[in-house]
């Protein structure tokens, strides 16, 4: 079933947003917060369950490696695709459709980010399926999972779902075109799509040919796709650090004419932020505050308040994130979170590097 199908599992972001959990050295998609795996191990077991392990593919950056092999040890190496340095999504899929292309010129690439959680394994893995159905019978074609909007979200960008494409009764999902990308809206503008029911919270995850996206590379950035073979056939870091950084969205998606989208329920949820983080998490956790570790409460609610060593006790606190770490304790107010990389600038600028 489905003899040329690849997952590419991209894990090479920073997750500067869930400091001081989340550091330069391992970062939030190697860290725990659910069913006893870090976001990688989590994204990857479903991706071997949805194609045979050995056409499981795993991007990350070069100083990354390490803890991609003590998390996985079973993946191959000659699956572990690297780059030096992060240069946005753009790079990265060009980077993944190229080396696929070169191993299987047939080869439809699935994308995924290790970064989220989807707690509906099998409903996830079910439309995976049907994304490389749909691509194997329209080869021009790109797929996108769109999640239905659980309420207006202002961080998140949107799907807006036009017509559905006929011929695909036999598939369990529905298939419809895309009529348009949305950058992340203001919240008036997130309450407008929720209410019309027309729009899709943008997973990122898509499934294409690895011939199709690079004929899109081609057409849309020429430039950046030629750095990239380059980069492919030579290995120069001078290559790659000449390729300048772009979101796959802009470089490609949004020009792309051939966009099909499918409403995708699979518990999908994107913790990249700790109000987000605390919003999953109280899914599972009596009470209104999220509490893991050490930690006694009195007439405190809505707060996400994390230690596993010393004795966090709070009296009256609210909507605020505590998170310590052996050598750093946050403190922010839910509203604040946003002021976390005004944090890791003064921390780069005092030279304390150890920090981030």
């Amino acid at each position: 079933m489905h003899p040329h199908a690849y997952i590419v599992i991209s894990a090479g972001g920073s997750g500067t947003r869930l400091w001081p959990m989340s550091r330069k050295a391992k970062p939030k998609q190697f860290l725990t917060f659910w069913n006893n795996q870090s976001l990688l191990q989590h994204t990857y077991e479903q991706a071997c369950r949805a194609v045979p392990s050995e056409r499981v593919i795993v991007l990350t950056t070069q100083g990354l490696v390490g803890e991609v092999c003590n998390q996985l040890p079973t993946l191959d190496p000659t699956n572990l695709l690297t780059e030096p340095t992060g240069k946005n999504t753009g790079p990265s899929v060009a980077l993944a459709a190229e080396s696929i292309y070169q191993r299987d010129p047939e080869a439809i690439m699935v994308t995924l980010w290790a970064d989220h959680i989807r707690t509906n394994a099998d409903r996830f893995i079910a439309i995976v399926h049907d994304a490389i159905t749909v691509v194997e019978q329209h080869p021009d074609a790109i797929v996108m999972m769109g999640i239905p909007p659980r309420h207006p979200e202002t961080g998140l960008g949107y799907i807006h779902q036009g017509k559905r494409i006929r011929g695909f009764d036999t598939l369990e999902n529905s298939i419809f075109a895309v009529q348009s990308f949305k950058e992340k809206p203001d919240e008036a503008t997130a309450k407008r799509y929720v209410a019309s029911g027309e729009y899709l919270w943008n997973s990122g995850y898509s499934v294409a040919r690895a011939q199709t996206l690079l004929d899109a590379f081609k057409a849309y950035e020429p430039a950046l796709l030629e750095q990239v073979r380059q980069y492919c056939k030579t290995r120069s870091t001078t290559t790659w650090d000449a390729i300048l950084p772009i979101a796959v969205d802009y470089a490609i998606m949004e020009r792309y004419p051939r966009m099909y989208v499918i409403p995708s329920e699979i518990g999908w949820h994107e913790v990249g932020t700790w109000t987000l983080l605390r919003d999953f998490l109280k899914m599972s956790h009596p009470g209104s505050s999220v509490t893991e570790g050490n930690c006694l409460t009195v007439d405190s609610h809505n707060n996400l308040i994390l230690g596993h060593k010393r004795l966090i006790a709070t009296a009256g606190l609210q909507n605020t994130i505590v998170v310590d770490t052996d050598d750093a304790l946050l403190i922010c107010q839910q509203d604040n979170v946003h002021q976390l990389k005004e944090i890791l600038q003064q921390l780069t600028e005092q030279g304390k590097r150890e920090y981030l």
